[in-house]
């Protein structure tokens, strides 16, 4: 349209022009040349116009393109942080849906281990009839049963912290776990009360990976607060002994290496000891991925630190009463072997003040005990915030 109306200005001056060259030199005497002269500036400037008014509103609509283009560039950047934030919210929520995956498989596992070792017991309890003593121990031992199983089911497996303490502040450096079982009424029952059944049953190592799994939980929940803080979780003899969950284990920490600066795995030190090559083997590629080990239960102080260090143990729990001694090794000659190969010394079962003296005087840097602390119900514990008691 515009260029329309440009072409027909163009064409009235020019038919002005004409129109004054053959009219104006008759009328008014006026030379022909000057005339032309004066259509031809008057066309000329006409073009100039036209043009400079031309490029003016090309201008304008260059200046509104480019805003618009900054429009669509602007909003493009924020649907792309927008995608970006969906992409990482759904890979965040794929990898948190594949370890829950893992560790439902295996929790389904650990279940399945217990009904069935829960069962092979109960058949071993003769049909016929047994001398009263006997059969009132056999009812005893298949309620507890029935109670640890209903416990696994019905999530009544707590989870207990006790504190380890850095010395002189007692401040709390690390927390070990142990496991607290609670039966249908919310009565706690004690390790003394249903361990022996556990350990006979094969239940032990269950109930060890149920807590392992508890601890795992925690060190989610609790993220990225407190970095310095570890997790030690006893691994019984029994789990690492069994064919079906040790190898799922493996593999789910190695899937799992941001736990590595939380968890420490506890062996006895006679458990330890009498590993096989193979299970040193699998440990060992486990500590390669930056996971911590931790002897206790240590009845022997004669200890290779090099060789620890070796098969990544970083922490020697050793029983305050047998580390302070009379002609045992130097308490603080073995806690400086031991750092020399960055193994800590952990002196546990400390429960007086007279103990910590002794400890203090050797430089004992870090300790456990009824002291400091004894093992409380962890506040993410599904038990938490319910009355607890033990019968009378």
């Amino acid at each position: 349209m515009t260029q329309f109306v440009n072409l027909l200005i163009l064409l009235a001056v020019a038919v002005t022009g004409v129109a004054a060259s053959l009219v104006l030199p008759g009328l008014l005497g006026v030379p022909l040349w000057l005339v032309a002269l004066l259509a031809l500036a008057a066309l000329v400037g006409t073009l100039a116009a036209l043009a400079g008014w031309s490029l003016a509103r090309i201008e304008q609509r260059l200046s509104r393109l480019e805003a618009s283009v900054a429009q669509v560039t602007a909003r493009t950047d924020v649907l792309r942080q927008d995608l970006q934030t969906l992409e990482a919210e759904t890979g965040a929520a794929d990898s948190r849906s594949s370890e829950m995956i893992q560790e439902m498989r295996v929790l389904q596992t650990l279940l399945g281990q217990l009904v069935t070792r829960s069962g092979e017991k109960r058949g071993k309890v003769p049909a016929r009839a047994a001398p009263a003593s006997t059969e009132a121990g056999q009812e005893e031992s298949l309620d507890l049963d029935f109670i640890i199983r209903n416990a696994v089911s019905e999530n009544r497996i707590d989870l207990y912290l006790q504190p380890t303490v850095s010395l002189p502040a007692r401040r709390a450096a690390h927390y070990e776990c142990f496991s607290r079982v609670r039966d249908p009424e919310g009565r706690v029952l004690y390790p003394n009360e249903y361990l022996p059944l556990a350990e006979s049953s094969g239940l032990m190592g269950t109930l060890d990976n149920l807590l392992l799994f508890r601890c795992i939980q925690l060190v989610r929940k609790l993220g990225h607060r407190r970095p310095n803080v570890r997790f030690f979780c006893n691994i019984a003899e029994s789990s690492v002994m069994d064919d079906e969950f040790f190898p799922q284990f493996l593999d789910y920490m190695r899937g799992n290496r941001e736990l590595a600066d939380r968890l420490v795995f506890e062996f006895s030190q006679r458990d330890f000891r009498e590993m096989s090559r193979d299970t040193l083997r699998d440990l060992g590629a486990l500590g390669k991925e930056g996971f911590r080990f931790a002897i206790d239960q240590v009845d022997d102080i004669e200890l290779d630190a090099a060789a620890l260090a070796a098969e990544h143990v970083n922490y020697v729990k050793i029983d305050a009463d047998l580390l302070l001694r009379d002609g045992g090794p130097s308490p603080r000659d073995l806690r400086e072997a031991l750092e020399k190969h960055e193994v800590a010394l952990i002196a546990t079962k400390v429960e007086a003040e007279g103990q910590v003296l002794d400890l203090l005087d050797h430089d004992i840097k870090l300790a456990q005990g009824y002291l400091f602390g004894e093992p409380r119900l962890s506040r993410d514990s599904p038990g938490a915030g319910q009355e607890m008691h033990r019968a009378s």
